[in-house]
């Protein structure tokens, strides 16, 4: 199962501080990066980038700026005999004949979810989270 993680850091520097968020979500394949996921991305975004003190926001998301599909949408199948859909009724398989697989929608990813990538760029400072 995949989700999206909010990470937030203030630095502190005398009277200076700055605001940092993390956006992380998307599943680390293909099956596991669903549609839903990345609306919460993006309702999430919306909502950080609407306050007054706008922090600095870094998104995440599965493979980052990667051309190709990598978001799983179930969409109704049409019913018709060149879809299938009869058949796969017949087959128990009605649901999975509605897979679709896209690109995502998400602007400005900063970066992949994988570790090797993503741990550097969620230091806060040098040595902690």
């Amino acid at each position: 199962m995949a989700c999206a993680v909010v990470a937030a850091c203030s630095l502190a520097s005398g009277v200076w501080a700055e605001d940092r968020v993390w956006l992380i979500g998307g599943g680390y394949d293909l099956a596991s990066s669903q549609v839903q996921i990345e609306h919460n991305m993006l309702f999430i975004r919306e909502v950080v980038l609407a306050q007054p003190a706008t922090p600095t926001l870094q998104v995440f998301f599965t493979d980052g700026q990667a051309p190709g599909r990598d978001v799983a949408e179930w969409q109704p199948p049409e019913e018709t005999a060149g879809a299938l859909q009869p058949f796969a009724g017949v087959m128990n398989n009605s649901l999975e004949n509605g897979d679709r697989y896209r690109g995502h929608r998400i602007p400005d990813v900063a970066g992949t979810t994988d570790a090797s990538a993503l741990l550097p760029a969620l230091a806060c400072e040098e040595g902690s989270l």
